[in-house]
């Protein structure tokens, strides 16, 4: 009881406005009022308690971790791909470029996820691991330069469920008359 007290004071003397906390509610556990709300504590603004995907964990310094990345892959494509012309160079470029501003602008997770339209800040973080890693590869396969000969194996996939009915026009006329 006396934790429940002082913890909200406690953040409040300790955090000076600019701290990037902000109010939020907590719910107590392993105490005798288990399971009800208590006063309000400040929290990092970014807080929250899970990203609603199944096996995708909160990252609480995703800003931090994105910044990281985008340089990385700014660094890797640049060092990989010595073209600038190189059309998937030149994508990757402005893509990393305009997510990275972005990420360097807000301090907020959920204005980053809001501006960037692609997802929370977490699935940011895979789709921009994801990138760094092809970005070897792409440099290796050079799909940007026309080779004469060259063949792009192309797989097509069957699948009969996938299958839409004839098209038919063979729809009966009207009968005179019938309303």
């Amino acid at each position: 009881m006396l934790l429940q007290r002082a913890l909200p004071r406690l953040f409040a003397r300790a955090a000076p406005a600019s701290s990037g906390l902000v109010a939020g509610r907590v719910r107590f556990s392993n105490t005798p009022d288990e399971g009800k709300w208590g006063e309000k504590v400040l929290l990092p603004e970014n807080y929250k308690d899970d990203t609603g995907i199944t096996g995708l964990p909160v990252v609480p310094n995703a800003r931090q971790v994105l910044i990281k990345i985008y340089e990385r892959t700014l660094d890797e494509v640049a060092r990989l791909i010595p073209d600038p012309e190189a059309p998937y160079r030149a994508d990757v470029e402005a893509i990393t470029k305009h997510r990275l501003k972005i990420v360097q602008e807000e301090r907020l997770h959920s204005r980053i996820e809001e501006r960037i339209g692609a997802g929370q800040v977490e699935q940011l973080i895979e789709m921009a691991d994801d990138e760094l890693e092809l970005v070897p590869l792409a440099a290796e396969w050079k799909l940007w330069e026309d080779e004469p000969g060259r063949e792009i194996p192309i797989r097509v996939i069957q699948d009969s469920s996938m299958d839409a009915p004839p098209y038919s026009d063979d729809r009966e006329a009207p009968k005179e008359g019938a309303q």
